[in-house]
């Protein structure tokens, strides 16, 4: 019978990221409940990435500084201008690691933001 071993089964597969070989990032294994500074720290966290997308969207709907604008558009082809709404965000969908801190605590850190109208297949 083989044993399972998920860290060596993904290794193999050759996943790396930044020059780091092998996973960055291990399974849970079994269920586990999150540390209540865990939950406080997401639930922060949710305030705080709508606050900065509120912002942002007021200064690129003011358009007082161009760099905004100019940010908010880089890299996106000329086909896809004409599709550019008023730059609110709907929707958030972080993915989170949980990092074990020297003192036992964890700590959750955004790895990725899937942001609708984008990402989610809404554009």
């Amino acid at each position: 019978m083989r044993q399972f071993l998920p860290v060596q089964r993904m290794n193999d597969t050759g996943i790396g990221l930044a020059g780091i070989d092998g996973v960055w990032w291990l399974p849970a294994q079994t269920p586990f409940s999150l540390q209540p500074t865990v939950a406080d720290a997401l639930n922060a966290f949710g305030c705080a990435v709508f606050a900065l997308f509120d912002c942002v969207t007021t200064l690129f709907q003011q358009e007082t500084d161009e760099r905004i604008g100019e940010l908010l558009r880089y890299k996106v082809p000329e086909s896809l201008q004409e599709f550019v709404g008023n730059g609110r965000v709907l929707s958030v969908r972080p993915d989170f690691q949980l990092q074990q801190m020297n003192n036992g605590r964890l700590q959750p850190v955004v790895t990725e933001l899937e942001i609708c109208p984008s990402a989610h297949g809404f554009a």
